[in-house]
């Protein structure tokens, strides 16, 4: 690769080809091999933040930029994100504490697992989900909703598309099907508040057999172990409970009608 001024002289060279011509200053510098100090070095990093007109980068002059730039810019460890647009940064679990309404902000660290709550990131710095420790607590993943109705702590939720606000379920009418949240808490209509996406749910009141699988009622907001059987019925299966009192809610959105 040659160097050259930036400008040319028009001048036409004379005939003594011992002093130095307009063509001359106009050609290709030669550059010579020779040891690099740090001044040179200094001198180089000048020269590199002017500008260079008119370079002729070959494709290995190409490629090799590229893997300069892939290997220092790609990652950086410091945010967690990549500079494609892709963010590295893992998803987190919640950890309950001693509620819904009393979850504990957990340090981010790779590896771990991050909920979102609207704009809060909830959860804590422990990868495995335990059970939930009392009566209407969960532990999974979580969202912020705003209710439709009044709700209570345990009411199965679908979304209405005309608001995009959560209503009671109702497996006897696709309209307020399919099941996907539950209430974490008491939420009055047009309220903001918590609802489960998927984890464990616990409360006292429940008898459920161990593993049963469990399915959105005909009872609005209810959940049932007896598969409905109703004409137009929609059979959702909600969640499987692992033990008499606590579920595993992790609701499938395919729906199937009963004839």
């Amino acid at each position: 690769m040659g160097i050259k001024h930036a400008k040319v002289i028009s001048i036409a060279d004379g005939p003594d080809t011992t002093k130095a011509r307009p063509g001359d200053w106009n050609a290709n510098h030669v550059i010579e091999a020779g040891t690099i100090v740090n001044a040179d070095v200094s001198a180089s990093a000048a020269i590199a933040k002017t500008k260079l007109a008119a370079l002729s980068i070959g494709n290995d002059d190409v490629y090799a930029a590229a893997a300069i730039v892939e290997s220092k810019l790609l990652f950086n460890t410091t945010s967690g994100h990549r500079h494609d647009g892709v963010s590295s940064r893992p998803a987190k679990h919640l950890q309950e504490s001693s509620g819904p309404t009393t979850l504990e902000v957990g340090a981010v660290s790779d590896g771990d697992h991050l909920i979102r709550s609207g704009s809060t990131l909830i959860g804590s710095k422990q990868r495995n989900i335990t059970s939930p420790s009392s009566d209407h607590s969960a532990v999974g993943d979580v969202d912020t909703i705003t209710a439709g109705e009044n709700l209570v702590a345990g009411s199965l939720l679908y979304q209405k598309p005309s608001d995009g606000k959560y209503y009671k379920s109702n497996s006897g009418a696709l309209a307020t099907m399919p099941a996907s949240r539950m209430a974490l808490a008491t939420i009055s209509a047009d309220a903001s508040g918590l609802a489960l996406i998927r984890g464990k749910f616990r409360d006292d009141s429940y008898s459920w057999t161990i593993n049963s699988l469990l399915y959105a009622s005909g009872t609005s907001g209810q959940l049932t172990s007896t598969i409905p059987s109703a004409s137009g019925s929609q059979v959702q299966i909600i969640a499987r409970a692992v033990s008499a009192t606590i579920i595993d809610f992790n609701p499938c959105l395919v729906l199937v009608e009963v004839a």
